[in-house]
């Protein structure tokens, strides 16, 4: 759906197939640059860019994109600076799936969501590590922890549970990435069920 943009010194821009969610920016002799996902605040189940990118006077490159969930589409304006890849989304714990003990165990058709037993790593999959200066790891909007070397990524130990039944707590996490040249962005899973009463309080 995206027809591509050719900047100054003869970069193509273009977005990825139905699906990808990614702005990509293709040298002439036709390697790729770099490549950014775009990102929503909200959770979303597919990306895809169904506009074409316009470049400003700076540089700046405008892409539009859709995003798709169980509850319908929407879609946002991105303002992407060039030379840099910047991008981040949490890998792990992945939707649809149990851990025990930060071990994947099975995948739950049912749940979009990931349902944790005991202690998880956070791993954040960011798109270029080289100008990160720090990642932030939150939980229900409380800094957690901030990591400033790679691998950026953190082991959730509290103790978290419900009182009564059901045992499992609903929490939301969220990682931010902060760059060397001011810019923030950030990932979350907006609901994750897990069940630690062995962790420290």
């Amino acid at each position: 759906y995206s027809s591509p943009a050719i900047g100054n010194e003869g970069t193509i821009y273009v977005g990825g197939a139905e699906g990808d969610g990614k702005l990509y920016a293709i040298s002439p002799d036709g390697t790729v640059k770099w490549a950014v996902k775009l990102l929503s605040d909200e959770p979303y189940d597919g990306c895809s860019i169904i506009s074409s990118p316009a470049i400003g006077e700076d540089g700046t490159i405008y892409m539009g994109s859709r995003f798709t969930s169980e509850n319908g589409f929407w879609g946002y304006l991105h303002a992407i600076r060039d030379g840099m890849a910047k991008g981040v989304e949490i890998e792990k714990p992945e939707k649809r799936y149990l851990y025990i003990f930060d071990r994947k165990i099975w995948k739950i058709e049912e749940y979009n969501i990931p349902v944790v037993i005991g202690w998880i790593t956070i791993e954040p999959s960011i798109l270029s590590e080289e100008n990160v200066e720090k990642v932030e790891f939150y939980v229900d909007y409380e800094l957690k922890h901030t990591d400033y070397s790679s691998p950026f990524k953190w082991r959730w130990n509290e103790r978290v549970f419900e009182k009564g039944i059901p045992f499992f707590k609903q929490c939301r996490i969220n990682v931010k990435v902060y760059y060397n040249d001011g810019d923030v962005i950030a990932s979350h899973l907006d609901k994750v069920l897990i069940f630690n009463p062995f962790g420290s309080s």
